[in-house]
């Protein structure tokens, strides 16, 4: 089989508006109140975890197989300093950066998964709620 055979992948977002959202949200992150002394202490290198993240929202929306990683099992390792409040402000600030910069259908997108990924991890370190 040819390259040219083979049928193109279409990207459903390019890198660089990733790198846009991952970006713009996760400094408004660090500088939120409640979410920021979290990330800021689990997070040592915050270069090398954006570009992870930009790596993990290229697999989830345009399912580039580029992310390898537990994102669970990073989550459970806080599971002691994470609430469910915690949860609900980062979705509130994920919705508003990608409302910012994405169109709707794609920013709805984007909330839906995120909006998945916070209640299986809310289930794995909290059961009870």
């Amino acid at each position: 089989m040819h390259d040219h055979d083979r049928p193109e992948r279409t990207e459903l977002v390019d890198e660089e508006t990733l790198v846009e959202v991952v970006g713009r949200f996760y400094a408004r992150v660090r500088r939120d109140p409640l979410l920021g002394p979290v990330f800021n202490h689990a997070i040592s290198d915050w270069n090398r975890h954006l570009h992870r993240l930009v790596a993990f929202w290229s697999s989830v929306i345009n399912g580039s197989g580029r992310y390898r990683g537990d994102p669970m099992a990073a989550h459970i390792a806080h599971a002691d300093t994470i609430t469910p409040d915690m949860f609900e402000r980062w979705l509130a600030l994920w919705k508003e950066t990608t409302e910012a910069v994405l169109e709707p259908s794609l920013a709805s997108l984007f909330q839906q998964r995120a909006e998945r990924m916070a209640t299986a991890i809310t289930r794995a370190i909290r059961p009870s709620i």
